[in-house]
């Protein structure tokens, strides 16, 4: 099987995010299973874009975990930038779950400005408003 860039894949949509996501791979073997916090800018049902930094260390292989689910996805990468992962799922996404994942990662960034945790930016007038939108996407 060949490697290729899962961003210029026209079998898929791809949707702007902006919401953190958890990358989880194994560590010494096995042993030890290593976790770290980035932000997701792009998901697909096929494959994710995830902005690392400039965190060099990240494998091949690897899981995320969107919106502190319990659930893992399977990835590999099919590309890098200087901080940019581009990975592909093992398993497809459906059109439900992609929407799923962008409208619950909104409402926890929405709750985080809320709880004044959202990195000391100031919060936003029109809170309120997001929220209810927010709140009728999921219900």
């Amino acid at each position: 099987m060949y490697s290729q860039d899962a961003t210029n894949d026209p079998k898929w949509v791809w949707r702007a995010v902006d919401c953190e996501v958890e990358l989880l791979f194994p560590a010494r073997g096995v042993r030890e299973i290593h976790g770290a916090k980035f932000q997701l800018i792009r998901l697909s049902g096929g494959g994710a874009s995830v902005r690392v930094g400039g965190m060099r260390t990240i494998p091949d292989f690897f899981y995320l975990r969107f919106n502190d689910d319990e659930e893992t996805s399977g990835c590999y990468v099919v590309g890098r930038s200087v901080d940019t992962i581009h990975c592909q799922f093992f398993h497809e996404k459906t059109a439900s779950e992609v929407d799923r994942i962008i409208t619950e990662g909104e409402f926890i960034s929405v709750l985080g400005s809320l709880s004044g945790t959202n990195g000391g930016q100031k919060q936003q007038e029109s809170l309120p408003f997001e929220i209810l939108q927010l709140f009728k996407k999921l219900y």
